[in-house]
């Protein structure tokens, strides 16, 4: 049996008060034989009360995109970073199939615009994904062919909506790219199993903000499933630890309605267990709808992150949002 390790894996060394030692190795590129990590650690001083940590390759590219934009864009960048959801009611017109709000999204691209070493957009499937994916009910993954249909009908209008929503965003003035979340993400039962960063993390580092959505992906128990623009911006946000968490909708928060005026307004904060108030008529998406949102805030917040439930199609609320002022909307609080 071979001594050399076969898979990629990232290997720190703690030795306080000196910065981590890091050995990076990769079958790929060479092998570190378990007699050089010998002869490694042997080196070290015995009472220097070292600690050796072996993680996944994905943690390796984590470490090194920290280390990269600390280096070259300067720490306030990751203190600093916004993940921004944008509803899928927001860019689409809801009830109408395939339309976009085009105009809508040339806003937020001018809004934004500058700001794209912040970013990381998510945006959500609205009348593009939502009506095919549950027409075939592709979230219970694969159990015949009409499913089957349904998982690539409902990636080509993910695609569809996706390079839209980044054209539009350009022509306002905001420089992004598109990527797709079945290229680095897959689930297990529905639950995000693997997440490949690199392609965020290079985008950031030539100063583009990366534009991933909702989308189909493969599912290693289901075969594939769908996995939601909100469940995406939590888990980034918890991942990356994001200083605020946005998600832009088309009103102007959640609304409660006062024990003692039964006046209906917006709550500045939300905490879980709070009694929501609907507003007009509610139609639960294939991805949760706002249950799902409130869940996936609230873990986000749980984290430390700043989550917060704004109005998008009000001018520079999203700008502002990004930039940690105060606006009108919905605070979550744990």
């Amino acid at each position: 049996m071979s001594n050399s390790f076969e898979e990629d894996r990232l290997l720190i060394f703690e030795q306080p008060p000196i910065d981590p030692l890091t050995i990076c190795f990769s079958s790929k590129a060479f092998d570190l034989n378990l007699i050089d990590l010998i002869q490694i650690l042997h080196r070290r001083p015995l009472d220097s009360h070292l600690s050796l940590h072996i993680l996944p390759r994905e943690f390796l590219i984590d470490y090194l995109y920290i280390h990269d934009l600390e280096s070259s864009l300067g720490a306030s960048h990751l203190k600093d970073l916004a993940i921004v959801k944008l509803g899928g009611s927001l860019i689409t017109v809801k009830d109408k199939p395939f339309t976009l709000r085009g105009d809508v999204l040339e806003r937020i691209g001018s809004e934004l615009s500058g700001l794209e070493e912040f970013l990381i957009l998510v945006h959500g499937g609205g009348s593009y994904a939502h009506p095919v994916a549950k027409k075939y009910s592709v979230s219970e993954g694969y159990r015949d062919e009409e499913h089957l249909k349904g998982f690539m009908e409902t990636s080509i209008a993910v695609r569809r909506l996706n390079l839209e929503v980044v054209e539009r965003l350009v022509e306002g003035g905001l420089r992004c790219i598109g990527i797709p979340s079945s290229t680095i993400f897959s689930t297990s039962s529905g639950k995000i199993l693997t997440c490949s960063l690199e392609p965020i993390f290079l985008s950031h580092r030539v100063k583009l903000a990366p534009v991933t959505c909702g989308d189909v992906v493969f599912d290693r128990e289901l075969g594939f499933t769908v996995l939601s623009g909100d469940v995406i911006a939590s888990y980034l946000a918890i991942r990356l630890k994001a200083k605020r968490l946005i998600y832009a909708i088309d009103l102007d928060g959640i609304y409660i309605r006062d024990r003692i005026t039964g006046e209906v307004k917006v709550a500045e904060e939300l905490k879980p267990g709070m009694k929501l108030e609907p507003l007009g008529k509610i139609e639960e998406d294939v991805t949760g709808g706002i249950v799902r949102k409130l869940e996936e805030g609230f873990r986000a917040a749980e984290k430390g992150v700043e989550v917060m439930i704004i109005n998008g199609l009000v001018k520079d609320r999203m700008r502002d949002a990004v930039l940690g002022k105060r606006v009108l909307g919905t605070v979550l609080k744990v």
